[in-house]
C-alpha cells in the first residue's frame, strides 16, 4: 500500500485529502494487479514466465513430431510422383517407338531420306536462331 508521508500539514482537510489520495492510489494499484495477473498467464508448475526444462524438452519433441511428419507425408507424395512420370515416360517412349516403326516400315527409301533432310535443314535453322 502507499503511505503519504504528510508534509507539515497539520490543518484536518489536508489531511482527509491526503487520506482519500492514499486509498485511491492503493485502489489503482490493486487494479493494476489484477490486470497483470490476468495479462500473464501461469505455466502447470505456477512459475510464471518462468519454463522448466522438461517443459521446454516436452515442446520440442512435440513439434519436432509434427514436422517430421509433415517432411515424411511430403515424400510419399513426391515419391508416387516420380513413379507416375517414370511410367508415363515408359510409355511415351513405348509409343514413340511404335509410331516410328510404323512410320518407317509405311515409307519407301526415298521418303525417308526427305524426311531426314528435312530434319537436318530444321535442326540447322534453330541452332542457327539461337
Amino acid at each position: 500500500m502507499w503511505r503519504i508521508v504528510k508534509a507539515g500539514s497539520r490543518d484536518a482537510e489536508n489531511s482527509a485529502e491526503w487520506d482519500e489520495i492514499g486509498l485511491r492510489l492503493g485502489q489503482i494499484e490493486q487494479a493494476i494487479e489484477k490486470i497483470a495477473a490476468s495479462a500473464v498467464p501461469e505455466t502447470s508448475q505456477g512459475q510464471g514466465d518462468f519454463v522448466t526444462r522438461e517443459e521446454l524438452k516436452s515442446g520440442l519433441a512435440a513439434a519436432e513430431s509434427r514436422i517430421e511428419k509433415s517432411v515424411d507425408a511430403k515424400f510419399e507424395v513426391q515419391s508416387l510422383s516420380i513413379g507416375a512420370l517414370k511410367a508415363m515416360v515408359s510409355q511415351t517412349d513405348a509409343l514413340l517407338e511404335r509410331v516410328l516403326v510404323a512410320l518407317e516400315a509405311g515409307l519407301d527409301e526415298t521418303e525417308q531420306d526427305e524426311i531426314v533432310e528435312r530434319d537436318s535443314l530444321l535442326n540447322e535453322l534453330s541452332i542457327s536462331s539461337e
